[in-house]
């Protein structure tokens, strides 16, 4: 019987004639199925014996050809006799240079005289000798079938005396008859391939180096790959016997099976457990646990449904994983897992941040490692940039490294849709493909979860066939966003976890928020993460109060301990529909504007009427797009803000706030960063008003100007947030129709069309009176015609540019000037001071005059 390892890997009798061993078992002891340690050398040797290699023969770097056994020695003792170096064999005949004579200046030889002395032969092996040696044996077919073990062979390889003998040496052996039973075995020092692979960069043997890094998934009709691993369970028990014999370490019979299963199931070298255990004098189960050595061994053991039902929410991703999980169990239990047909258990989990896709991730593997399916269950997290080099080759390297650290367990992949993203060389698809081939080869140790945004997922798996049959739809898995009251279920176990407790009027203000954060939500929203991220915000902040104020540490959190980016959440106060309809009607003018406000708002009251009788109603578009057409100073921006508020008061818009923006806000100088701005406008402006003034200068007619990339990021994010956002566009009315023409879903998306005409003179009037009214100013009636002079012959001159309410505000501040001005240049003011009303008090002459 031959030990399990060397047992898995090797395979002598296949028809190859060299076997390339690799991996953490080369450099490790191997306990014999009699009980005894060791080397790779010695364990080779009985291995290569049992299958009919009488003569085995070792070479290694500044070391000559040796044997492990009397009988390999023996049979070499003709070979090594044949191949002598000539000049030991006829020491009769030398060389002689001639320097006079008719011969003169010629060598020639002669037979040595009897007086001259014999030539020794040179202690030691060259590598030439050597390697004619291993030549000889390696042709010979009478003999016996030999095996030539070269031991560090990178060394070797790479340093031998002669590289262009050994290079054409082995080549030739390449092309032995089939008839020659002899094999020739490579040892390198790597632990996995990707260690190899660097390793053959610097081989002068090139049919060595050729196959190497054409890798495993190309067969060679001489060579083969073996990879000798880490012991398993029945060696482990082999080596406890020894520990036992040989240090007199107790371990109970009992639980002798459960702590191999364990440590091999971890993995690691037999030289690591055997240094391990020899601390021990008694080594059981118990001490297993408490040693921190296994990553897939818990203190105490938990049915699955109870780890599932400790996961916050989540219902739909527990039922899927329970009944994965009962699934293989039963497979298991009924023996239908084999190597040679396993299931794909490979996953797909889609949803926001912080939806608890990593720990339903970790709790796969323990489940997975609980019913036998994988041997250790740990989990390897890692992120597409992690798989990807930036040279040629390197991203095979490190993609397979990688998964040999996740073997037996799981290896969780988040953003993995960056790898199928332009801009990154083609290395990601190279990566992707080495993942998808280790998926298939080692499905049996492994389990791969890709993870992402759901959208951005399905694109992934859809973009290569082999990775949608690897994952198939049902397992495909997604991850909800936590609703409000988990969210704060989540916030309480942090909050108790950081030994916080809440006052009577933070609870209900946390819980305030947490809404408001949800609502306010987007794809990017961290859930979870966002609960850990307030919990250590009120930590602070609490922690500061406490410091500053001198207050026992138990003090409980409060309000002030919530910081104001936080409290932002929290719900404005109440606002009525008919007090902001009083706001409307204040507004001077703009009378068919206000009727179409009362419509639209009347609207809004009429379905959700309906649907509190009705049911079963499909729900209604109560949000309007807008478009606000009109010279600057026509009271735009006032009337948007006053759009948020009615909208807010009929419960539509949480919070009914305006971000306002213009195309220097929006548009980038580079390729998808114009998106990117108007995506954060958007997100800004969630659950309010997003006002675009001068929104027709998005749009240039230039095929390559960034304003269209704008247009139509805001078309889409109009579609999505239809819910939580109103768009109004405002501008000159005939720029504004050409803005509307700009792209097919802008005319559809904004159906109410609001125009705001000039201000007629005696609505000028008006908004001059309230201003000075306003400020307690005195306004008699020539100085308000003379203003209204000015203002009319300045709306003249300035045409379309003539700001109306602006320059109303513009007029009226000029007044003031003017008015300080004349009082406060006398030269007893000094001495007298003008009196109240005459300081309130403007005269003609204050109202400023358009130059000549």
């Amino acid at each position: 019987m031959n030990i399990e390892r060397l047992e898995r890997a090797l395979d002598v009798s296949s028809g190859y004639r060299f076997f390339i061993l690799y991996g953490s078992g080369i450099e490790d002891i191997f306990i014999s199925p009699q009980g005894e340690a060791q080397t790779i050398e010695q364990a080779l040797l009985d291995y290569l014996k049992r299958h009919g290699y009488h003569r085995v023969a070792f070479i290694a770097p500044h070391k000559p050809v040796y044997f492990l056994d009397g009988e390999s020695e023996e049979l070499a003792s003709p070979v090594r006799t044949a191949r002598l170096p000539r000049q030991v064999r006829e020491p009769q005949i030398e060389m002689m240079y001639l320097s006079d004579g008719p011969l003169a200046n010629r060598m020639v030889l002669k037979p040595r005289g009897a007086d001259q002395p014999m030539p020794q032969p040179r202690t030691g092996m060259g590598d030439v000798f050597a390697i004619r040696m291993l030549d000889a044996m390696m042709r010979d077919t009478q003999t016996c079938p030999s095996a030539v073990v070269f031991t560090q062979a990178e060394t070797y390889l790479q340093y031998t005396d002669d590289p262009r003998t050994l290079a054409g040496v082995i080549g030739e052996w390449t092309r032995l008859p089939a008839d020659n039973p002899n094999i020739c075995l490579f040892l390198f020092s790597a632990d996995a391939y990707e260690d190899l692979a660097e390793l053959a960069q610097r081989i002068h043997v090139p049919e060595l180096r050729s196959f190497i890094l054409s890798r495993r998934n190309e067969p060679s009709r001489t060579m083969n790959l073996a990879e000798i691993g880490d012991p398993d369970d029945a060696e482990i028990e082999r080596l406890m016997n020894y520990l036992e014999k040989k240090q007199g370490m107790l371990i109970p019979a009992g639980e002798r099976q459960k702590l191999a299963e364990w440590i091999a199931g971890e993995g690691g070298r037999a030289r690591v457990w055997m240094n391990r255990l020899s601390r021990y004098q008694h080594f059981n189960l118990q001490k297993a646990r408490q040693s921190g050595w296994f990553s897939a061994v818990r203190e105490k053991s938990i049915p699955i449904e109870e780890r599932l039902n400790s996961l916050v929410g989540l219902e739909n991703v527990k039922q899927r994983i329970f009944e994965l999980a009962a699934w293989l169990a039963l497979k298991k239990k009924r023996h239908q897992l084999k190597e040679g047909d396993f299931p794909l258990l490979h996953l797909m989990f889609t949803g926001s941040p912080g939806t608890g896709k990593t720990t339903t991730a970790r709790l796969i593997g323990e489940i997975y490692h609980d019913i036998g399916i994988l041997k250790r269950g740990h989990l390897v997290e890692a992120r597409a940039s992690d798989l990807v080099a930036d040279y040629v080759g390197g991203t095979g390297i490190k993609t397979s490294r990688l998964v040999n650290q996740a073997l037996d367990g799981v290896l969780f992949l988040d953003e993995a849709y960056m790898l199928t993203e332009e801009g990154r060389g083609g290395f990601g698809q190279e990566a992707l493909d080495t993942l998808l081939t280790r998926m298939e080869d080692d499905r049996h140790r492994l389990v791969v979860i890709f993870a992402g945004y759901p959208e951005k997922m399905e694109r992934f798996r859809q973009s290569n066939p082999g990775l949608a049959r690897r994952i198939p739809a049902e397992n495909v898995i997604y991850f909800e966003d936590y609703s409000p009251e988990q969210l704060w279920q989540i916030l309480q176990g942090m909050l108790a976890g950081r030994q916080l407790v809440l006052s009577e009027e933070a609870e209900p203000a946390l819980k305030e928020i947490i809404t408001g954060m949800y609502s306010g939500r987007d794809e990017t929203f961290g859930n979870a993460g966002e609960m850990r991220n307030l919990a250590e915000a009120i930590d602070r902040r609490r922690a500061a109060r406490v410091f500053q104020q001198h207050l026992p540490p138990e003090t409980p959190v409060s309000l002030e301990d919530i910081p104001e980016s936080y409290r932002a959440y929290l719900p404005p106060p109440e606002l009525k529909l008919e007090e902001v309809f009083n706001e409307l009607d204040e507004l001077v003018g703009l009378t068919a504007l206000k009727k179409n406000l009362r419509r639209m708002a009347r609207r809004v009251q009429f379905e959700q009427a309906r649907r509190r009788l009705e049911k079963d109603l499909p729900p209604a578009d109560l949000l309007t797009h807008m478009v606000f057409r009109g010279n600057p100073g026509t009271g735009k921006t006032t009337v948007a803000r006053l759009v948020g508020r009615i909208y807010r008061s009929l419960g539509i818009l949480r919070r009914g706030h305006v971000v306002e923006v213009s195309r220097a806000d929006l548009v980038a100088g580079y390729v998808g960063q114009s998106a990117l701005r108007t995506m954060a406008a958007v997100r800004k402006a969630l659950d309010g008003v997003l006002f675009i003034d001068e929104a027709y200068a998005l749009e240039r007619g230039s095929e390559q100007d960034f304003g269209r990339e704008v247009i139509d990021t805001l078309v889409k994010a109009m579609e999505d947030y239809r819910d939580r956002l109103v768009v109004i566009a405002a501008g000159y009315p005939q720029p504004m129709l050409k803005f509307l023409e700009s792209n097919p879903g802008l005319r559809s998306r904004f159906s109410l069309k609001l125009d705001f005409p000039d201000f007629t003179r005696e609505e000028l009037g008006q908004i001059l009176c309230r201003m000075a009214e306003k400020e307690r100013f005195i306004l008699n009636a020539e100085v308000v015609e003379r203003a209204l002079d000015y203002l009319m012959a300045q709306k003249q001159r300035d045409g379309k540019s003539f700001g109306n309410a602006r320059s109303v505000r513009t007029c009226f501040e000029q007044m003031k000037n003017h008015l300080a001005e004349r009082l406060f240049e006398k030269a007893d003011i000094q001495t007298q001071s003008p009196d109240t009303e005459t300081m309130i008090t403007f005269l003609p002459e204050d109202v400023p005059v358009l130059p000549s």
